[in-house]
């Protein structure tokens, strides 16, 4: 996905985003506040906040499957154990069975991945929420006419931003 997004500033300045996917990211980069390009930063954060949230809620959804899988397979497990056992065995005998195989092993190793990434996702998603308010505070410092002065083209929070100076007047 290559999206564009135009916002013009004053005087025939318009700043073009192009978001594209997140792949691999810098995490000190996204985290941290660019003093020296401060509009760039300002403009890209909530599209970079969005992303963040979008791959948090994509994996807390992944993380559910994987939970309801694992929740079925257990069951049909109990029920195979139980029924094909040739003498009466207890809950805990059963369960025994049950989590020393590999599958078992397997789902479970998933399962704690699974959270891992979403453990690592919610702390990108509260690290950029932060910079996010700290760009609200900082951004007012600056005059709008000085909009255009302040903006860097670059690469900003993964999101690359380029200007287009009016040639109409």
């Amino acid at each position: 996905m290559d999206e564009k997004i135009a916002i013009d500033l004053q005087e025939g300045h318009t700043v073009v985003l192009h978001l594209s996917e997140l792949e691999e990211i810098d995490l000190n980069q996204v985290t941290s506040i660019d003093y020296n390009n401060l509009v760039g930063e300002y403009l890209t954060v909530a599209n970079f906040f969005n992303s963040s949230a979008n791959l948090r809620t994509q994996c807390q959804e992944e993380l559910t499957r994987l939970k309801l899988e694992f929740e079925v397979w257990w069951s049909r497990r109990y029920i195979e154990i139980k029924t094909e056992s040739t003498t009466k065995l207890t809950i805990d005998e059963i369960e025994a069975k049950i989590k020393v195989s590999e599958d078992y092993k397997k789902q479970k190793l998933t399962i704690s991945q699974m959270e891992r990434n979403l453990s690592l996702l919610d702390n990108l998603y509260w690290a950029i929420k932060e910079k996010s308010g700290k760009l609200d505070k900082l951004f007012h410092t600056i005059a709008p006419e000085e909009f255009k002065k302040e903006i860097l083209e670059g690469q900003v929070n993964n999101i690359l931003i380029r200007i287009k100076k009016s040639t109409i007047h």
